[in-house]
C-alpha cells in the first residue's frame, strides 16, 4: 500500500510541471497579462514555432488612466527548446522583439524586469506574440494598427525594392521605416547609417524612413544591402518625438514593388 502511495505520488509530481507548462502558452495572435512582482521576477511562456517562422513578440507595462506606468524598464528573453537564450531585448517604456526561428520545437519567452529585481521595476504587463506575414510583389495589403503597439510586415529580397505608404483613416499618422534585425540593437551596425527610430524599442535599425506630421502617402526606395541578409522589415508605428499617449488606430495600404533588375 506505501508503494502504491508513493507511485501515485511520483507520477502527480511528474504531471504537475506539464500541467503548468500548458497553462502558461501562448498562440500565435493572442495577448496575455501577468505581472512581475518581486517574489515572482520572471513570468515564462511556451509556444509552438516553426523554421522560418517571423515572431514579434512586444511585452508592454500596462498604462494607467493617465497613459503611463511606474513600471517603465522591461526586457523579454527568447528561448529555445533547450532553454538556452537566443534573443533578448530591454527598452525603456516598451520592449519588442523580432526574430526568425530556425527549427520547429517549442520555444520560451520571458517576460521580465531590466536591471534586477527591484520594487521600481516591477507591475503588470501584456505579452502579445504575433508571425510577422511577408508583403507580395505587386500586391496592395489592407492593414490597422494602434499607436500603441504599431504594426511590422517582412520582405525577403536580394534585390532593390519599393514601399509604398498610403494613409485611409484615422487620426494616428504613424512613421513608416523599413529595417533590418540588429545584431546588437543598442548600438548603430555596419551599412546602417542610423540607429533605430521606434519608439517601440524594437531590436531594429532603419535603413529607409518616411515621416511627417501629417502623412497621407509616399513611397520609400530601399537598396538592398549585405547586412539585411534578404530580410527587411516594414514598420509602421509612432515616431520617436510623439509624446502623445493616446491609443490612436490607423487604416492603410502598403505595397511591396521589387526591382526588374
Amino acid at each position: 500500500m506505501k508503494s502504491t502511495i508513493l507511485t501515485l505520488i511520483g507520477l502527480l509530481l511528474c504531471v504537475m510541471p506539464t500541467l503548468a507548462q500548458e497553462d502558461s502558452f501562448i498562440a500565435y495572435g493572442a495577448t496575455v497579462q501577468g505581472e512581475i512582482t518581486v517574489g515572482e521576477y520572471e513570468q515564462l511562456y511556451g509556444f509552438n514555432g516553426a523554421a522560418g517562422d517571423l515572431i514579434r513578440a512586444a511585452l508592454m507595462p500596462i498604462q494607467n488612466s493617465f497613459g503611463w506606468s511606474n513600471w517603465y524598464q522591461p526586457e523579454i528573453l527568447l528561448l529555445d527548446s533547450k532553454m538556452n537564450v537566443i534573443a533578448a531585448l530591454h527598452a525603456h517604456g516598451s520592449a519588442v522583439l523580432i526574430h526568425e526561428l530556425t527549427e520547429i520545437g517549442v520555444y520560451h519567452l520571458i517576460a521580465t524586469g531590466w536591471g534586477g529585481r527591484s520594487e521600481d521595476n516591477v507591475g503588470e504587463f501584456e505579452l502579445t506574440l504575433e508571425r510577422i506575414p511577408f508583403l507580395v510583389d505587386g500586391e496592395v495589403t489592407d492593414c490597422e494598427a494602434s499607436k500603441r503597439l504599431g504594426k511590422h510586415y517582412a520582405v525577403r529580397t536580394d534585390s532593390d525594392f519599393q514601399i509604398a505608404y498610403e494613409h485611409i483613416e484615422g487620426a494616428f499618422r504613424p512613421q513608416v521605416s523599413v529595417n533590418v534585425i540588429a545584431e546588437d540593437p543598442y548600438s548603430c551596425g555596419i551599412d546602417t547609417p542610423n540607429c533605430s527610430s521606434d519608439a517601440n524599442g524594437s531590436n531594429l535599425h532603419d535603413v529607409a524612413l518616411l515621416s511627417g506630421s501629417w502623412l497621407d502617402s509616399g513611397t520609400i526606395d530601399v537598396k538592398a544591402k549585405p547586412a539585411a541578409r534578404g530580410l527587411f522589415i516594414v514598420q509602421v508605428a509612432r515616431s520617436e518625438w510623439d509624446y502623445h499617449h493616446d491609443n490612436a488606430r490607423v487604416k492603410f495600404t502598403l505595397e511591396l514593388n521589387l526591382s526588374d533588375s
